[in-house]
């Protein structure tokens, strides 16, 4: 199985079957489901190389151009636990919205690092990495991915 496969694996955690069996659906909704302890979680999905190259616009309204099979070392605002790309993405943005008001600038998060092997992501604690620079561009990582904020008006 390749490290950008959204197919997920054969190995199933116990507590995580547990916490989906328990989860109940209201609509299309999940009510009361309970997320897998990243410790439990080997490897999450990434549809790569279908996703490289996509811009991918948040809730908030900035557009991140994914990159797959890339790493960025350096420039750690914060790093956060996410199952998917798109959560990722999300934190960043978010960050950006947040962070507005208290340093009057919009763009302090202008890109992500994103690992999909959880388990030897968690030693560092997180497999996101939310960035405020990109220096140390590593290609050819399988399972990992960068999003880059684009410029205003690059959307």
């Amino acid at each position: 199985s390749s490290a950008c496969s959204s197919t997920p694996t054969s190995t199933t955690s116990t507590a995580a079957a547990a916490a989906t069996a328990a989860a109940t659906a209201t609509g299309t909704l999940l009510k009361n489901y309970t997320v897998a302890d990243p410790k439990q979680v080997a490897e999450v999905a990434l549809d790569c190389p279908h996703r490289n190259g996509e811009k991918y616009p948040t809730v908030r309204g900035q557009v991140y151009t994914i990159t797959c099979w890339q790493g960025y070392g350096d420039y750690d605002l914060a790093s956060i636990t996410a199952y998917t790309l798109d959560a990722c993405i999300e934190a960043c943005s978010s960050m950006n919205y947040f962070q507005y008001p208290r340093n009057g600038n919009s763009t302090l998060c202008t890109a992500v690092a994103f690992g999909t092997n959880m388990s030897d992501n968690l030693r560092q604690y997180a497999n996101c990495f939310l960035k405020n620079g990109t220096s140390r561009v590593t290609e050819n990582i399988a399972g990992s991915a960068t999003a880059n904020l684009n410029a205003a008006g690059g959307q």
